[in-house]
């Protein structure tokens, strides 16, 4: 693995923690504690974390960086080619659900000039706003608390509309994946509309 590889594994685990010890950054990475110590000082150096005595922890200006409006300006690119692919998928008449991420933003974008008839469920306050533009489309919103950072719909969501409707494709993203625990999320809030949809049989 190269080092600025193992920097970023470093940054994304402290993030999705909230801070770490040099000997767990160690066992995770297999690599020498000094050899964390080294990379921790240049994430430092680059305002990414802060060191604390035997670790480091996340510093405030990271989770502005998980800020909706911030995200959008990310990676766009990539975003537009997963949502381009996604797109393909979607037949007419269908019924989807498209979650409120950064990523399937791209994907409302695409959706908001199809003359697909389709309904769309969704948890996201900027997904309903531009897909409602469409006559095509019929959408509906889920009910729940407003997220801040990044205008979704979070919480205790409405179940009554998901068990009113047999839907065709589930889209979202999430900030992490593992073998043990699958797709995972920094707010348990925003968890919550996955994990209701996704355990549906």
């Amino acid at each position: 693995m190269y080092a600025d590889e193992r920097r970023e594994h470093i940054y994304s685990y402290i993030k999705s923690h909230k801070r770490a010890t040099v000997r767990q950054l160690s066992d995770y990475l297999s690599v020498t504690e000094a050899t964390v110590r080294s990379d921790l000082r240049r994430l430092e150096s680059e305002n990414k974390l802060t060191r604390t005595h035997g670790g480091a922890k996340v510093t405030e200006n990271i989770s502005s960086k998980l800020n909706f409006s911030y995200r959008l300006t990310q990676k766009h690119t990539e975003k537009y080619k997963i949502s381009k692919h996604a797109l393909k998928k979607i037949k007419p008449q269908q019924c989807i659900m498209i979650d409120a991420s950064s990523t399937t933003y791209e994907l409302a974008k695409l959706l908001a000039d199809t003359t697909m008839e389709l309904t769309i469920i969704t948890n996201g306050l900027e997904n309903a706003v531009l897909l409602k533009e469409n006559p095509h489309l019929t959408v509906l919103v889920v009910g729940g608390f407003v997220s801040e950072d990044s205008n979704a719909i979070t919480g205790n969501i409405d179940s009554q509309i998901l068990e009113m409707y047999h839907i065709d494709y589930f889209f979202l993203s999430a900030n992490g994946l593992t073998l043990q625990n699958g797709l995972t999320d920094f707010f348990i809030t925003r968890s919550a509309i996955k994990e209701t949809n996704g355990t549906r049989k």
